[in-house]
């Protein structure tokens, strides 16, 4: 399978890595190209066909084989040889990825997935709701998405109205976004720029710091207060 990059400047790190892209109908596409490249070459004589018949031959032959791959992937979801980055383009998938995933790309709409190891996740689609163990980062683009795992190291919201559940720690947190649900145990620190969020940690919290307005943030031990609060509105539970 051809190595591709995730196109996101996000996870730098994981770039060059081998990547799956699981994109609806690709198959199809690529075949429709294929029959339309053979048909140029047939009415353009024999050096169009030497030529850019041979290169369509080679190349979407192998982009076909691995489109088929990406739509059983999408059907059935799959396991990641290790550190593998995978796209999901088309709306409505429902999959699971189990294995050591790398960076999770997630751009179609109403995607329900099960992501158990990741190095990272990123959300763009909208409506979109992923279950998952342990992963490195998340990061929320789209609207209403709703992410319930065990544990993240960071996680950062930009789009409006994201849900997320952690059964255990929830590291480093910045929210963006308006109207983010938050709730976890433990966090290292909550920068929250964005309005109407509520996030509750259970358990210990060790810094915060708010610009946004109308924010509700409680907390059980940590720290004992905002080291800034230049929003309004806000309260604040300890």
């Amino acid at each position: 399978m051809n190595a591709k990059e995730i196109s996101g400047p996000l996870f730098p790190r994981l770039r060059g890595r081998g990547a799956l892209r699981v994109a609806a109908g690709a198959a199809l596409l690529l075949g429709a190209g294929a029959l339309a490249g053979c048909a140029g070459g047939a009415g353009s004589g024999a050096d169009s066909g030497s030529g850019s018949g041979a290169d369509s031959g080679s190349g979407s032959g192998a982009d076909s084989e691995a489109g088929s791959d990406a739509g059983s992937a999408l059907a059935g979801g799959g396991t990641c040889m290790k550190h593998e980055d995978v796209t999901i383009d088309a709306d409505n998938a429902s999959l699971v990825l189990t294995g050591e995933c790398g960076v999770i790309t997630i751009t179609g709409d109403g995607v329900q997935a099960n992501i158990d190891d990741a190095d990272g996740v990123v959300v763009q689609g909208s409506g979109v709701t992923v279950l998952g163990g342990d992963w490195d980062a998340a990061r929320v683009e789209g609207a209403d998405v709703t992410l319930n795992l065990d544990e993240l190291d960071t996680l950062d919201i930009v789009g409006k109205n994201a849900t997320v559940v952690l059964t255990d720690e929830a590291g480093r947190v910045r929210i963006d976004g308006d109207g983010a649900k938050l709730n976890s145990v433990d966090g290292d620190d909550l920068v929250l720029a964005g309005s109407g969020a509520s996030v509750v940690f259970t358990g210990e919290l060790d810094g915060l710091e708010v610009s946004g307005s109308n924010n509700s943030v409680s907390w059980a031990a940590g720290a004992p207060a905002p080291r800034a609060d230049t929003g309004s509105g806000n309260t604040f539970s300890r």
